[in-house]
């Protein structure tokens, strides 16, 4: 096989001079010299004659590649390795693709460029399929051509820190409770226990959110004082795990002696001044919220 071609019709017909019946003639050997060139991908399809337009490209090292009885095929390891490449890389955009185009299609019914909850609301793909594909929200937004101009300007610190909170992982809400005590309302750089301690009360006095408190620690929550809340679940979980050595700590710290929890005094300062910056924050807080009770107790708000 010398000669380029992505048709699988001509390939066919390339293949069949060889299986022209002769006398005596019991084999075919096909050697392939043109595997790296634009289409080289369809080969394994073609030789299993799995040609659905929009189907998943084979490699000769998946289960379906299966080819007719008495037939054999040698591949490369590192040719193996180069369609294993180009697939993945293949499936990467075809994905982007759709994103996009769902994107734009909430946008027009809408008439108005979505919002991240608007997105996660009406989105038949899920919000965090856009989030971990392109890095973050305004990855997507940048690559969708919809990133709005002042998001443009927000310091790497904003940026990074917008990107922790859409990413951090929880196994209970009690992290969203602790950001709301700096975030809601007017931002602070610093609460106190008996702050954070407020910040939970008002948060499980939802319903919802309550649901997760289950266990035999949580008994009576309803009527705790606010400092309770912060003895029994902040200071034990949401703090140590957002300070010291672990993810987001460049973002906050603690003073255990005080019993101060802290905000980055860089970051602190350009979220005091963007108002813009500081609703995105809660957004992002809202929906890991959303995103937790859907997952957990099958909860759509």
């Amino acid at each position: 096989m010398l000669r380029p071609t992505s048709s699988y019709t001509i390939f066919m017909q390339q293949v069949g001079r060889g299986l022209r019946l002769c006398e005596g003639k019991t084999k075919l050997r096909i050697l392939d010299f043109v595997g790296n060139y634009k289409g080289a991908e369809l080969r394994c399809n073609f030789l299993t004659g799995e040609t659905r337009k929009g189907g998943k490209q084979l490699l000769p090292t998946d289960e379906q590649f299966i080819l007719p009885e008495n037939c054999t095929s040698n591949f490369d390891f590192q040719l193996i390795d180069n369609l294993t490449e180009k697939r993945n890389l293949t499936e990467k955009k075809f994905l982007r693709n759709i994103l996009i185009e769902e994107y734009k299609k909430i946008k027009e019914d809408l008439g108005k460029v979505p919002s991240l909850l608007d997105v996660y609301t009406y989105s038949e793909e899920k919000i965090y399929t856009y989030i971990k594909e392109f890095g973050s929200w305004d990855n997507f937004l940048l690559e969708a051509g919809d990133l709005e101009e002042y998001k443009k300007l927000y310091k790497i610190s904003s940026q990074d820190f917008l990107k922790y909170l859409e990413q951090t992982r929880m196994t209970k809400l009690y992290k969203l409770a602790l950001f709301l005590s700096l975030f809601k309302g007017k931002v602070k750089q610093r609460v106190t226990a008996k702050e954070i301690g407020l910040s939970f009360k008002e948060f499980y006095s939802d319903k919802n959110n309550a649901l997760e408190l289950t266990n035999k620690k949580h008994e009576g929550y309803k009527n705790w004082e606010a400092i309770k809340f912060f003895d029994i679940i902040a200071e034990d979980y949401p703090i140590k795990h957002t300070t010291g050595e672990v993810e987001g700590a460049k973002f906050f710290k603690y003073d255990k002696k005080n019993k101060i929890y802290s905000l980055d005094n860089s970051l602190y300062a350009e979220i005091k001044e963007d108002e813009k910056l500081h609703k995105d924050i809660l957004e992002r807080i809202e929906l890991k919220r959303r995103g937790y009770l859907n997952k957990k107790f099958n909860i759509k708000l």
